[in-house]
């Protein structure tokens, strides 16, 4: 009885190397592969693992790989490994347990691991090494180590070459290693290699719309627009096609909103940019809850909306779509508000509109971006280019040599940096940043222009004129400020042909630019030529009315031709449009002192003295360290008969100058109406003294009685 038992227990639990067991264990082996093959649910797989393990406990590693496959299935891959870790321990010469193992641990994201079992497989030296081949490089593909999985796919493809064109599953693991290896190659810029690959795995499965998406990402990767958009196209219809008359779910949807999104982009870049919105409007009809696809279209109808502008009948709908932008960057900051990206895009969409009203949004916007990701180097460039726009120098410098600190290749930014020290006066700075752009790139148009005017402003004109030079030679792009800067550097040397032909140059090609119709009016007004220097500067406010430099240039151009009524209208206008600019009251602007002086001289030659008073004053207040404008002042009091204060200005002016005759000379006829007689004697005869030639300060005291002053 005990020997039955002991009997029926072995057929039970199969075990051993009898001829009976070797039965049990086909029969069983071939039974749970077929409930293998035949199972729907995790249910199945769970009740194939407990027959195998209460059938058997056996040391047959095929046993151990099957019980191995079901926790595959039931995503229990820790326990999986184990089994197949102890089916290759049974069977040291199968690979294919490894080459599980390797599976197992990939899918753990153990790579270390998946790579040695992977390789252990590949040393086993199978006919099946191609696979393990592939296996391995997609570890190396997951983990980005691209360069050693192109050789590991190269490897696997080269094993599958003479059974490509005949094996259906060779066919496929070709298609999935050019297809790996080409998206290998393109992460790693070798574009054109790429695209080989890709078009080898289209050439293997033209039906596949994932293989066309990844060519066309390559093409789009090259610049090769056009290709990408053809290659989009094939991916869309491939995919629509196949699910001809079925529901979209939601992964399909994301598929083909991914697709027209990447058509959007290539038609994006070859400005067509109603074709790219449909593209991106397709794709958040597919899916609406994806960032990118709104920040996508936000920019494609940004760029539009600046295509708009330039044609005037169109102003209306460029604000459409200017508004239309924004509302897609909100839409995608809403969605994903923690991508510096869209905040970027918002910030240069405010900028793009060089409206100082929006400034303070563009700012706002970069510093999120920033806040999100310090390192968001663009962000900190054009937050520096808008603190730059808006005077604010301290921390424009700030960003662009944070910028600069971590990269220093950056030949763009070195020009950027150099602008802002030009505009603060500091040319010696600013040409050292010129000099390192050019170092960094020695074919830099930008970089030899801001040179050359920087060493223009230092006079150093021969040298300006070299870099203006080569800045003309080396120009990729229209750049008309070459020709007006040349044209100053001529004026300054008293070329004055050359000057005008530069000048003519630059206002031809660009005729509604201000600043260069105020230089060739500065070129004329040194000539004399008033009545040119006038139309110049008239023709420039009628570009802009409000400009306050243009303004002050032609009140100085109708004072020089005498027109004093004239340009005391025109610089008030000045004052109030440089009063308008900066609303906050706290402002410099360097010749603001100069037209109050101008004001003031001009009512004095209108003998509108009590008027001048108060400009002269005003620019004294600017500027109190310039005598000119104390004298002047002095004389206008002298003239109403405030002899008291035109004597402290004199004497203001006396103490700053010692050497001045004139201020010695009026000085005397204020001491005199006061009847300080000795002291108005001591001035004019000191007036003589510092200036002996001038027959003008000689004095006939006997006639002075009846005279207010002598006007020099």
């Amino acid at each position: 009885m005990d020997k039955k038992k002991k009997t029926v227990g072995r057929q039970r639990n199969i075990g051993g190397d009898t001829a009976e067991s070797l039965v049990e264990h086909v029969k069983l082996v071939k039974k749970a592969k077929a409930d293998f093959n035949n199972a729907r649910d995790n249910e199945d797989y769970l009740k194939i693992i407990k027959n195998l393990n209460e059938a058997t406990k056996s040391e047959m590693p095929d046993i151990s790989a099957l019980i191995g496959h079901c926790y595959i299935k039931v995503g229990k891959y820790e326990t999986a490994v184990h089994c197949f870790a102890e089916a290759a321990d049974k069977a040291e010469k199968d690979p294919e347990h490894h080459n599980w193992c390797g599976y197992c641990y990939q899918n753990l994201k153990q790579y270390d691991q998946a790579l040695f079992h992977f390789t252990k497989a590949i040393e086993l030296k199978t006919s099946k090494n191609g696979e393990y081949y592939f296996n391995r490089a997609s570890v190396k593909k997951e983990i980005n180590n691209f360069e050693d999985a192109i050789k590991d796919f190269e490897m696997a493809i080269n094993s599958w070459e003479h059974n490509i064109s005949s094996d259906p599953k060779t066919q496929n693991f070709a298609y999935q290693a050019y297809y790996s290896k080409g998206i290998c190659l393109r992460q790693l810029e070798r574009f054109n290699e790429s695209i080989q690959d890709l078009k080898k795995a289209v050439e293997l499965k033209p039906e596949e719309p994932s293989a066309h998406n990844n060519l066309g990402m390559s093409f789009f990767k090259k610049g090769d627009f056009d290709d990408a958009t053809n290659e989009y196209t094939k991916a869309i219809q491939n995919i629509k096609s196949e699910n001809k008359g079925n529901e979209f779910d939601f992964e399909l949807k994301d598929a083909i909103a991914s697709y027209c999104n990447n058509r959007g982009l290539a038609f994006y870049h070859q400005r067509k940019y109603e074709e790219a919105k449909q593209d991106f409007d397709e794709a958040i009809d597919l899916n609406p809850q994806d960032a990118t696809y709104y920040f996508n279209r936000g920019n494609n109808t940004y760029d539009l909306s600046l295509l708009m502008r330039e044609d005037h009948e169109k102003e209306e709908q460029a604000e459409n779509y200017y508004d239309e932008a924004h509302k897609d960057y909100d839409r995608s900051i809403d969605l994903q508000p923690q991508d510096p990206r869209f905040y970027h895009s918002k910030g240069l969409a405010f900028e793009g509109t060089n409206n100082d009203k929006d400034f303070e949004s563009a700012i706002q916007n970069f510093k999120m971006a920033l806040s999100i990701d310090e390192n968001f180097f663009g962000s900190r460039v054009h937050l520096g280019n808008m603190y730059h726009k808006n005077n604010d120098f301290h921390n424009a410098l700030k960003c662009y040599s944070t910028f600069l600190n971590n990269y220093l290749t950056h030949e763009d930014v070195y020009v950027s940096r150099g602008m802002v020290c030009q505009d603060m006066g500091n040319h010696q700075f600013a040409i050292k940043d010129f000099d390192t752009a050019i170092k960094l790139n020695d074919v830099y148009s930008d970089a030899y222009y801001h040179r050359g005017v920087s060493k223009l402003k230092t006079k150093y004109y021969e040298d300006a004129i070299n870099d203006l030079n080569k800045a003309l030679e080396t120009k990729t792009k229209d750049n008309y400020g070459i020709y007006d800067a040349l044209g100053c550097c001529f004026q300054a040397l008293k070329n004055y042909d050359e000057a005008f032909k530069y000048m003519d140059e630059a206002i031809s090609n660009d005729p509604e630019n201000v600043h260069f119709l105020m230089n060739r009016a500065q070129c004329h007004f040194e000539l004399r030529q008033y009545t040119e220097s006038i139309q110049d500067l008239e023709r420039a406010l009628e570009i802009d009315e409000h400009d306050s430099k243009t303004l002050y240039k032609l009140g100085l151009s109708y004072y020089a031709f005498g027109k004093y009524k004239r340009c005391i209208k025109t610089l008030k206008r000045s004052l109030k449009s440089i009063n308008e600019q900066f609303t906050s009251g706290t402002h410099f602007v360097t010749y603001e002192s100069d037209i109050y002086y101008h004001i003031g001289i001009a009512y004095s030659n209108l003998e509108r003295f009590e008027e001048a008073i108060y400009p002269l004053t005003k620019a004294i207040e600017l500027i109190p360290s310039d005598i000119k404008y104390i004298h002047e002042r002095a004389k206008a009091y002298q003239m109403i008969e405030e002899h008291t204060t035109a004597i402290e200005d004199f004497t203001t002016v006396i103490n700053k100058n010692p050497n001045n005759a004139h201020a010695f000379f009026r000085r005397a006829f204020s001491q005199k109406a006061l009847k300080f007689y000795r002291e108005a004697a001591d001035d004019f005869e000191t007036a003589k003294e510092k200036d002996p030639l001038n027959q003008k300060l000689v004095v006939n005291y006997k006639k002075l009685s009846g005279i207010t002053c002598i006007v020099l």
